[in-house]
């Protein structure tokens, strides 16, 4: 690798953030032992005690339950969504941290020390904004509606209600639907952020906790036309720049949650 793209990398402030909202250790997720870069800052942000996570390489950052973005929200799931889309605002307003790229994951993943890919993306971030990986190619908001309550993510009730949202507001049939379990973006960029904000003002309405339909309304609205198609988020693991954690550790059964209203 040249010598100055090592310098530049090794300049960046990038900053990898994950989160679990849960009642109980036992009932999320338990992230596991990775390896990290030490220019760079890993955070969990949980509800739970900070004793819980010894076994692992993120650094815990505790939530409180009385924070004011939690107010009013009675749900783990919505709250858990806050750190996901509002991260960057969180680690600049309450941390005083400034990042020249901000990588989230669900913590059902990791993210992999590979230096030269993650440059690479830095450098899509820069140009595009975000980079994410794209769900499937047939997969529509209005599909992914029907799928999830077919898959246990969500209530028949609240997926028919986010189906009638898009259809109100007249979001377009055929549009890519992103994978939103992790994703790199330029926490910089004022119409990303905007989209952002918007997205959690709707959010927490709760016309379903499934983010994927509601952020894709977001995106046409907002306009943010995400970098798709990089090797590097993808679901070939070889390639993929997350590690996955074994299936014992993987926490909320399963990620199903079709019984809770």
């Amino acid at each position: 690798m040249d010598l100055n793209v090592i310098n530049m990398y090794n300049r960046m402030k990038i900053c990898f953030i994950t989160t679990i909202i849960a009642d109980s250790f036992e009932n999320g997720d338990v992230p596991e032992i990775f390896d990290k870069n030490s220019n760079h800052d890993y955070y969990l942000f949980t509800n739970l005690p900070e004793k819980n996570y010894i076994n692992t390489s993120w650094d815990i950052i505790k939530l409180n339950n009385n924070e004011d973005f939690f107010k009013n929200i009675e749900s783990n799931i919505i709250k858990s969504r806050f750190i996901k889309f509002m991260g960057w605002k969180y680690l600049y307003m309450n941390m005083k941290k400034k990042y020249d790229m901000i990588v989230y994951c669900d913590a059902t993943f990791y993210p992999k020390n590979k230096k030269e890919a993650w440059e690479e993306i830095y450098e899509l971030v820069k140009e595009y904004g975000i980079v994410q990986k794209m769900k499937y190619p047939e997969r529509t908001a209005y599909t992914e509606c029907v799928k999830i309550y077919k898959k246990k993510k969500d209530s028949q009730k609240r997926s028919k209600q986010m189906l009638n949202f898009l259809k109100v507001e007249k979001l377009p049939e055929k549009r890519y639907i992103t994978e939103n379990c992790y994703f790199a973006y330029d926490p910089t960029n004022k119409q990303l952020k905007e989209a952002f904000e918007f997205f959690w003002e709707l959010y927490q309405k709760n016309i379903t906790h499934r983010d994927q339909p509601l952020w894709d309304y977001v995106k046409w609205k907002k306009n943010i036309n995400p970098y798709i198609g990089t090797k590097f988020f993808s679901s070939v693991r070889s390639t993929c720049l997350f590690g996955k954690l074994s299936d014992l550790n993987i926490g909320f059964s399963g990620h199903t949650y079709i019984n809770q209203e």
